[in-house]
């Protein structure tokens, strides 16, 4: 397993965050989309991404062979005002991800009984 320093990152961040920021802005535009044009039951999104000091301090706690392999440096949350508008949602998300060609790994549903993986 390889040792990031913080130039390490930093440099990772100057090859990658342009292309992931434009990604979460895609994603974050028709998924707002569905929610005005189809009605999908969505009440707000939320993107993110991870600062490069905190990624650095990850690569501290956890070991990785490349940096390409942290999987939650970036991130979309969208909130749904009732529980039992989720499941709609879900299927909506997976749809438009297969769609798109995104491997989608991982879903999860917070304040929740649901953990929904594709």
């Amino acid at each position: 397993m390889a040792t990031f320093t913080h130039q390490d990152v930093v440099n990772f961040y100057a090859d990658h965050e342009g292309d992931i920021r434009v990604v979460l802005n895609g994603l974050e535009t028709v998924v707002i989309e569905g929610r005005d044009k189809r009605e999908i039951p969505i009440y707000l999104t939320k993107q993110r991404v991870k600062s490069v000091n905190s990624l650095y301090l990850k690569t501290k706690r956890k070991t990785y062979a490349s940096l390409d392999e942290v999987t939650d440096i970036a991130g979309l949350r969208i909130l749904c005002l009732f529980e039992q508008d989720i499941f709609d949602v879900h299927q909506y998300l997976v749809g438009l991800l297969k769609h798109r060609h995104y491997m989608l790994t991982e879903f999860k549903i917070y304040g929740s009984m649901y953990l929904l993986k594709a």
